[in-house]
């Protein structure tokens, strides 16, 4: 005997259907309509897959408990823009690096940040500096604003889902900084490179001096829904 067909398939396929259409129609709109429209979109799409991204779940914060990540849970909390944080930690040191006074990032920022030190941060400054990173230095991880040059898509900072780090102090007391190395073909160049190339692979988006003037002086590192590697 036939099964009758699942009515929740129907309603998937007149959604499927729907977005087809929309899309079509987006695509036949003159260009002084289409453009502001598809933005809007888009801008909307992104709010969403945002707060759906920095929910995280409680498995984040298990797995940051694995590894033996010293972290202090903080509450959610959004401002009037919208701005805030969700499933959010606070970590003054990962893989024995400390980030000073650092304010709460994403449970996601954090396990990145972890796998980073571990994988490529630490691993790196033994090869070309001989010492362990003993303090990682940064602008920080909140700003409410849109990402700069674009006002209408919010910058990952300001769902402290970002970090911007400007340099690192070796367990020895060298210091190594974005601006002054990033150019250097001896040791510290090396380890920056090393490193921002590593970023690549923990990071959704890593974006060094390569990029532009703007990121001259830091990396940028963001666990946010695109991806982005220009080192």
């Amino acid at each position: 005997m036939t099964e009758p067909p699942d009515p929740r398939l129907k309603t998937h396929r007149r959604l499927v259907l729907l977005f087809i259409v929309l899309a079509a129609a987006c695509a036949w709109y003159t260009p002084a309509l289409r453009e502001p429209v598809v933005a809007e979109v888009r801008r909307t799409w992104e709010e969403i897959r945002i707060y759906a991204w920095q929910t995280n779940d409680e498995y984040c914060l298990k797995r940051l408990e694995r590894e033996g990540v010293d972290f202090e849970r903080v509450s959610d909390w959004t401002n009037k823009r919208g701005c805030g944080i969700s499933f959010g930690v606070r970590a003054p040191s990962i893989r024995n690096a400390s980030l000073g006074k650092v304010d709460p990032m994403t449970c996601r920022m954090a396990e990145m940040m972890d796998s980073w030190l571990e994988k490529s941060v630490q691993p790196a400054a033994r090869q070309h500096l001989g010492a362990r990173v003993k303090t990682i230095h940064h602008y920080g991880v909140f700003s409410c604003r849109s990402i700069r040059g674009r006002s209408s898509r919010m910058s990952q900072h300001a769902f402290s889902n970002a970090i911007d780090i400007t340099g690192f102090t070796l367990t020895n007391g060298r210091r190594i900084t974005v601006l002054r190395d990033w150019d250097d073909m001896g040791p510290e160049g090396k380890f920056l490179r090393d490193i921002a190339r590593g970023a690549c692979q923990a990071f959704k988006v890593t974006l060094t001096p390569e990029y532009n003037a703007d990121h001259r002086d830091h990396f940028h590192l963001d666990a946010g829904i695109w991806r982005a590697c220009r080192t």
